[in-house]
């Protein structure tokens, strides 16, 4: 050993080149334990349950904030500032699937402003898209407020407008739409020695009207800003801030009944000596819920007051929504997609602020646990949240970028079909394949609950399918309309709709039709020429219709065929008639025929000729093809007729034919690169048959069952003919283990490209210097001379 070393170090100190060789395995070992260490230490995140994965709305490297969003069906409007070159840039960007995706943010407008802009969206029924913000003058003495349109959803924008009133410092603007499409603007102003909030609404040449104040300060309060605003029809509901004489800050209630034109008086709705601040309302069935900070305990936390009948009376005390002892921000509140008032803020109860929510059940009228949607190890705050069709979508400030995040509590129902039992179809078959379809969903599939039963509303709640199942096997089904039931359960827990499909089994004639008649008495005379027949049958379900006949003297097949339960003959002659009945069944299989017998005038009947007609054959055929009742077994490979499959593990189903369950004893099995005849021993109990560990070839499964029927009392004991199924096996080649390389450090590259970067760029340089460090420095003192000599 120590020769060894004694040699490597002789040739490292002896040859240039190999000193530099291995310097550069050092350094190459160095950075990849480095790499490595970044690589294995990131931060393990979850993503809240019942929620889908953040995702990121502003531009990469754009520091943003204030978010505000508007939705009008399934077009989602957002907008937000940002920061790019030392100037205030006002983002938009849409989504037209109610919020699963998003465009790329496009830029509004571009100003220099070290003042938050506060920007605002609505979205009108026509798809007309306005959004406003305001900019303040550098030495704080004068505003504006500016205006850009969309009129077909985003497509084109109209360069900013000013909008002006002539009013002193006009800030805060709020834009919003009616249920008439009239677009309305609240903003704030500076008017008789305090702040108030103005209302103009825009007439049908596009011109805003002259702005009137909503609310009338007077008494004891010195200002009102900070509006909550909720149209409702004809309604307009608003909750503002108002400043006290005491410097405290109260919650003001008001509503216009004529859009905008009136308002009632300012109404004080919360009390006490101590703050409330940042009002935010929803309105859900004449109830105004209102959510806000409070600090009576000392710290800020959010409370919730609701205001019956469009706010005609308020709790007399609120409902705390916030449960920590931690200071509580930015509430905001919207009805979630289940009809539920959603609630979320920041607070910062942990380290660093965070998104939370809580939910009030409306029906229940109780407070759900709360939940924590933040799970990055960034600062979370002033979340804006909003509901589409299915969707709860909340946003926020996230580290600097705006995040978006949507709950997960919707899931599609699978699609279900079956060849065997088309839907609204009967069939003979007693036994089903019912096949279903995989639906996506953000979260992944879970599995199935299925259940088959004869109620058609019965919803399966536990799971006891995989996610892979697309199909399965149902024996035994009786005649009549039998349900299966089926719903998704996804990834967080959440179950589909179900879906009810119908299985309809005529497997069996229908009984023989009941006749009646109230004119001629059966097998009896009667004077009447014109007889009346009325008949049941005890499955109407699975009727298709009847065929009769009616003949004087002898019997005839019926061959008529008529869908009525009752039939009249006219004009019938003397003597004896015979009225043959059948009922067909929607499979197109024929009863035993009914006959009545009846006398018209004078006849005779013949007693041994109605003797025969009970065993006479009429030779009634139906349309199907005869089948051969034979008992076998028949063989369901999960991979098709396609006879190709790509794993040497599969579950295959065997299908008894002919054959009832409860007379099975087992199977018998055997499966190889060759036809082989099964033993006639069991080695199978089930149907289900797992296959595991085959590699690449020609396979072929053979297969038989030994089943008992019931001979004179005892059982006799059988095989089924052999049946067989051939198949391949051909594995996919998969991917090579440095694409897998590959593909892991690319993930990890495009999670972190700055640090892998600047790591690259490192070990690049470190290289670079310690192998030609000594040369590019003579090449520098060499230019660095010669310029000297020339040039000095």
């Amino acid at each position: 050993m120590n020769r060894l070393s004694g040699y490597i170090l002789n040739l490292y100190f002896r040859f240039p080149g190999i000193r530099l060789f291995f310097t550069m395995i050092i350094i190459f070992i160095i950075f990849s334990i480095i790499s490595v260490a970044l690589m294995i230490s990131d931060e393990v995140k979850t993503d809240p349950v019942g929620w889908d994965k953040m995702k990121f709305l502003s531009p990469a490297g754009v520091p943003a904030k204030n978010v505000h969003a508007g939705r009008r069906g399934n077009l989602v409007a957002v907008v937000f500032e940002g920061s790019s070159r030392n100037k205030t840039v006002i983002y938009s960007t849409l989504s037209f699937d109610g919020g699963n995706s998003f465009t790329e943010p496009y830029i509004i407008s571009e100003f220099a402003s070290e003042i938050s802009s506060n920007p605002r969206v609505a979205i009108s029924g026509k798809g007309e898209i306005y959004i406003t913000w305001y900019v303040i003058s550098g030495d704080e003495t004068d505003s504006r407020i500016f205006l850009s349109k969309s009129p077909d959803m985003g497509v084109t924008w109209s360069n900013p407008e000013v909008v002006s009133f002539g009013m002193q410092m006009e800030i805060l603007p709020e834009p919003a739409f009616d249920d008439k499409e009239r677009f309305h603007l609240f903003f704030t102003s500076y008017s008789g020695n305090s702040f108030n909030l103005f209302h103009a609404s825009m007439d049908e040449n596009g011109t805003l009207g002259k702005p009137a104040p909503v609310v009338k300060v007077k008494g004891t309060m010195r200002g009102a800003f900070s509006p909550a605003i909720k149209f409702v029809k004809n309604y307009i509901v608003v909750v503002c801030q108002g400043k006290e004489e005491s410097y405290t800050d109260h919650l003001y209630f008001t509503i216009s009944d004529d859009y905008g034109k009136s308002w009632s008086g300012m109404d004080r709705i919360t009390t006490g000596k101590f703050n409330n601040q940042s009002p935010a309302i929803e309105v859900y069935d004449d109830t105004v819920y209102l959510v806000y900070m409070n600090n009576s305990d000392k710290n800020w936390s959010i409370n919730m007051l609701r205001g019956y009948r469009l706010g005609s009376r308020w709790d007399p005390e609120p409902l705390k929504i916030s449960t920590t002892n931690a200071n509580c921000y930015s509430p905001d509140i919207t009805i979630s997609p289940d009809n539920e008032i959603f609630v979320t803020w920041h607070d910062l109860r942990e380290k660093g602020s965070r998104i939370f929510y809580r939910k009030y059940s409306v029906k229940g009228k109780e407070l759900l646990p709360e939940g924590k949607l933040s799970v990055k190890q960034t600062a979370g705050r002033d979340p804006l949240c909003l509901t589409t069709n299915k969707k709860l979508l909340v946003m926020w400030e996230d580290g600097g970028r705006i995040a978006l995040n949507f709950n997960d509590n919707y899931v599609m129902a699978p699609s279900v079909y079956s060849s065997s039992h088309p839907e609204e179809k009967w069939s003979r078959e007693n036994s089903a394949v019912v096949r279903w379809t995989k639906p996506y969903d953000e979260s992944g599939v879970a599995g199935y609950a299925a259940i088959t039963d004869k109620n058609p509303y019965t919803n399966p709640t536990i799971q006891n399918q995989r996610s892979e199942a697309t199909s399965t096997l149902i024996t035994g089904l009786d005649d009549g309309i039998t349900y299966f039931h089926i719903r998704t359960i996804d990834g967080a827990g959440n179950m589909s709709r179900t879906v009810h499909y119908k299985l309809q089994v005529s497997s069996n004639p229908l009984a023989t039709p009941v006749i009646v008649s109230s004119t001629h008495p059966q097998n009896l005379k009667s004077d009447l020429t014109d007889a009346v027949f009325r008949w049941a049958v005890n499955d109407s379900r699975r009727l298709k219709g009847f065929i009769y006949s009616i003949s004087k003297d002898t019997a005839l097949k019926p061959e008529k065929f008529l869908k009525d339960f009752e039939i009249r003959f006219s004009g019938l002659e003397s003597g004896v008639y015979y009225f043959n009945l059948a009922a067909v069944s929607t499979t197109n299989q024929i009863s035993r025929v009914s006959t009545y017998s009846f006398i018209v005038g004078e006849g005779v009947m013949d007693q041994d000729y109605l003797k025969n007609l009970a065993n006479k054959d009429y030779d009634l055929k139906d349309d199907r093809k005869t089948i051969s009742y034979v008992p076998s077994v028949e063989i369901n490979l999960p991979f098709g007729e396609s006879g190709i499959f790509n794993s040497g593990s599969f579950t295959a189903l065997l299908k008894p034919r002919h054959i009832p369950l409860t007379n099975i004893s087992g199977y018998s099995v055997v499966i190889g690169s060759e036809k082989k005849v099964p033993s006639d021993k069991i080695n199978l109990m089930s149907g289900i048959l797992n296959v595991e560990g085959l590699t690449k070839g020609d396979y072929t499964i053979g297969v038989k069952c030994r089943y008992f029927t019931i001979v004179n009392g005892k059982k006799r004991y059988s095989w089924t003919e052999p049946v067989y199924k051939s198949f391949s096996i051909v594995p996919d080649s998969g991917i090579s283990p440095l694409d897998k390389i590959y593909a892991a450090l690319m993930k990890k590259f495009k999670a972190s490209p700055y640090v892998f970067s600047m790591i690259i760029f490192l070990f690049s340089a470190t290289v670079i210097y310690r192998g030609y460090g000594s040369r590019i420095s003579f090449y520098i003192k060499m230019i660095n001379y010669k310029l000297r000599y020339y040039f000095g």
